[in-house]
Order: structure tokens, then sequence, then C-alpha cells
């Protein structure tokens, strides 16, 4: 046994307090313990605990007992320590008149891994909304009042108390769930990385089929709700009743137009800009791991802004770096991240990132220039019309995927940028059906046409169509270009040349 207590094995003491843990004192005994117990699927972490309070000599025994309410069995692990002064001492600081309260005194004591350890004690992370409730039920109303101050003073982290039947707990939005996890992450254990949420990779995936679940739930008791003509007409007179107040009837007005803009929005983008990523958006940096090293290239935040309103912008590109070990999928979707942000100082947004990690050997068919990664998009975004579409690249095997991808649609159009690679690697004998600079042009030329179609002007030399029985035809004898045309609106775009 150690002489002195550190500050490490104090603080996982204290957290352990705040949370589950608890200090008994027996009428005989001059000194009091230490006790705990946690479910059996948490025995990981409160191993990790027994190696951390080895000073107090602390053992461990799991059991199980009968629920009467539900009539099962809960499997449980219990750690005690022995009888030891210093735990007298706390005992006399946590339980002055015999049950557990909450002081300025011991709130000041507390460092980020004592916190950490009683949100991971008391803390639970809710999945389907990223909030965090910390369970502090056992503690009277002014005790949460004094551990809102604490926590607003101390940490500049603003919760609110919210009450459950009689007792009260914290709640965390997810701003506030934000600050308080980038605080923690350096102190969770690795047991423990699930309470963590949306700031471990890992998390994710049962993040969003969280988010899902909640979603359809939500639809399901709305689409019950409006079945019920009771609370269709509850609905309507109460709406009557909110009208009548102005300033309800302004945000009532401006969330409408706003629903209906973004529902236009919807329905117009029907068409997409498919692009590659590496020398076409970023600059060129072979088997590129380090998010630091992303850098747009110029004009493409403008470009793309210009885009998001018409089209929906796709990012596609191979990454065989990640079978051959150069880099991880976890790297990969930082640096998609970090061309996220950098676009948004432009307010600017790429829809859909969509990669292919396996190499040429594999004869993978989800690798460019093979078409299968488009057909995937098509699976999202349903609404997509390939004839109206695009796709923009620096290498040979982009302008080849538009190719294989025109057998099947006619219109689906290419360009070859000179950003990169700039079309010199030579793997396809492939020639684009536009070849700019840079991004800027290569969406110059996406607007025109689309001007001109909408007009009935030929996108290429943007003259007005003559209109015979074969459909639209332009008088400059170089174009020969026919449009078949409905009401105002292009059905089928043909070139005959």
């Amino acid at each position: 046994m150690r002489a002195d207590l550190t500050n490490k094995t104090k603080q996982i003491l204290l957290g352990s307090l705040l949370g589950d843990g608890s200090l008994q004192k027996q009428k005989k005994s001059i000194n009091a313990l230490f006790r705990e117990r946690h479910a059996l699927s948490q025995k990981s972490y409160i191993l990790w605990k027994v190696k951390h309070l080895e000073f107090f000599d602390i053992k461990y025994k799991s059991g199980k007992r009968l629920d009467k309410r539900t009539n099962k069995y809960y499997f449980f692990i219990d750690i005690w320590s022995k009888t030891h002064p210093i735990l007298t001492n706390y005992y006399k600081l946590f339980y002055p008149k015999g049950k557990k309260i909450i002081t300025h005194k011991i709130l000041d004591q507390i460092k980020l891994l004592g916190l950490a350890i009683w949100y991971m004690d008391d803390g639970y992370f809710r999945n389907e909304s990223k909030n965090i409730k910390l369970g502090t039920e056992g503690y009277t109303f002014n005790e949460n009042k004094i551990i809102l101050k604490w926590f607003i003073e101390k940490w500049n982290i603003n919760p609110t108390i919210h009450k459950d039947r009689k007792n009260y707990y914290l709640f965390f939005n997810t701003e506030q769930t934000n600050k308080l996890l980038k605080i923690i992450v350096p102190f969770i254990p690795r047991p423990m990385i699930y309470k963590l949420g949306h700031f471990h990779p890992k998390n994710l995936e049962q993040i969003n089929n969280a988010y899902d679940k909640r979603r359809k739930r939500e639809n399901k008791r709305y689409y019950n709700l409006m079945k019920d003509s009771k609370y269709r007409k509850k609905r309507k007179e109460n709406q009557k009743k909110w009208l009548n107040n102005s300033e309800h009837r302004k945000k009532y007005n401006e969330y409408h137009r706003n629903w209906y803009k973004r529902k236009k929005e919807k329905l117009n983008r029907e068409k997409a800009v498919f692009t590659d990523i590496d020398g076409t958006l970023i600059t060129e940096i072979p088997h590129i791991n380090n998010p630091d090293d992303v850098k747009l290239l110029p004009t493409v935040g403008e470009s793309i802004k210009s885009l998001n309103n018409e089209f929906l912008v796709i990012a596609i590109t191979n990454k065989s770096s990640i079978e051959y070990g150069y880099s991880s999928k976890e790297n990969l979707l930082e640096i998609f991240k970090r061309i996220r942000r950098e676009l948004l100082k432009y307010n600017a947004k790429i829809d859909a990132f969509y990669y292919c990690p396996h190499s040429e050997k594999n004869n993978c068919p989800c690798r460019k220039p093979k078409i299968k990664m488009i057909f995937d998009t098509l699976k999202k975004f349903k609404k997509i019309d390939l004839n109206k579409s695009w796709i923009i690249g620096d290498k040979t095997r982009d302008i080849q995927l538009g190719i294989n991808i025109k057998k099947r649609y006619n219109d689906f159009k290419s360009i070859g940028i000179l950003t990169g690679y700039g079309l010199k690697d030579k793997e396809f004998n492939a020639k684009p059906d536009y070849i700019v600079p840079n991004f800027l042009e290569a969406v110059k030329i996406i607007k025109r046409r689309l001007i001109n179609l909408s007009e009935n002007r030929c996108p290429k030399c943007n003259r007005k169509l003559q209109h015979k029985k074969v459909g639209y035809v332009c008088k400059n004898w170089k174009c020969k270009n026919y449009w078949k045309l409905g009401k105002g609106k292009v059905i089928i775009p043909t070139e005959v040349i």
C-alpha cells in the first residue's frame, strides 16, 4: 500500500462519490469504507477503477438478484475497500448528517478527471438527439442549483434543471453537450467510449440508426394523430387563437415562406454535378492522409455556391490508398469534413461524398470508370435525371466514366479541367465534351447550357432555334443541333451532328 494519495486517485474517488459510489460507516468501526455497484456489462470499467484505486485495497465480486417487478434476474458487480482514515474524512464531508449532500466545498475540489468519472457514472448520452442527461435525481433542487452555478462559473457550461416526477436532474442541450464532451474526451477510458457520442467515430453508425428510428416513430405518431378528427378540430381552434397574436403570425408566415422555398429547391434540383475531389476541388497530393493538407483550389468555393440552388453537387473519388494502407477510412472521413468546413466559408456545400476504397486488382464494380458509384447515388437521390447531369474531373478515368454513362443516357455531359493532372495521365483514350482551365469555367458552361435550353436557344452558339417537324433546329450549319421540346420544357434533348 502506498503512503500518499495521488491526485489521480483522489479525482477518481471524488468523481465516483458524486456518481454511483458511496461511503459506509458501520456502528462498531472507527473508519469508513468505499462501496460501488454497477451492471455486469460494465465490468471492464469497474476493473479499470479497481486498478486505479488500489491505494484502498479494493476487492470485487459479481452476483445476481431477482427484480420482483419484472421477475427477471439483474446481474451486477460490486467493489468495496477496507476501512481507511482518508475515507472517514470524506465521509464527514459528504455525509454530515448520514445522507449524501453536495456543497461548494466538495465541488471546488473537482477537476477534469473527477468530472469525467462523474459523467461516466451518472451521465447518459442520447443518441437520438445528441443531448446529455446527468442523473442528479438523488440531490435536492437547491443542490442542483449549486451544481448548475458551478458548471457555469468553472466550466462555462450552461445546463438546465429538469423535473422528473418528484426528482430533478441536469439537462445539456446539443451546444452544451459539445462543450462538456470536448473537455473530458482525453480522460475517458476505452470501455466507456460509447458515452462520447458523436465525438468518437465508432459511435456514428449507432447515432444515425437511433436518429432514423426516432424520425419514423415521430412520423407514425403524427399521422395517427391527424387521423383523429377531434384532434384536428382542436388543432385548428388553437391555430386561430395563435394567429390573432401579431408576433406569432409573423413567425408563422416566415416559417411557411421558408418551407415553400425549400420545397421548390428540392423539386428543381433534379440535375446533378458529379465531381472528382483531388486535383479538381482541392490541390493534388498523392495518398492524402492529413486533413490539414486540404486546400481548396481557387474559385471552387464560389463556383459550388452558384451550383447549389439548381444542382445537387456530389463528390465521387477512388481511394485505393485505404486498401494499400497509406490512409484509413477514419482519416478519409475527416478529410471530407474538412472540405465541408472550407466550403462553409463561402456558404457552399457538397450534398454527398462517395468513394471506392478498393484497388484495381480487385476489379471492383464501384471503382471509376465503372458506373456503379453513379448508380449508388440514385438510391439516395431518387429524382436525379442523368440526362440533365454532368461530370467534372482532371483525369481521363473521370471522362471515361462520363462516356460509359452516356451510352445509356445520351445527354450526360463530361468536362475535363486542366488543374491537377490536367487530363495528361493517358490512362484512357477518352475525349470530354468540353475542356476548361478551371472549375469556374466549367460552371459557366453548365449555367450557359441551362439558360439556353430554357429559352429555346442553341447551347453552343447561343442562336435562337428554328421550329421544324423534327423539332427545333439551329440555323448555324456548324452546329446542326436538333431539340425535341415540350411545353416550354426540354423533354429529350438529342444532338445530331
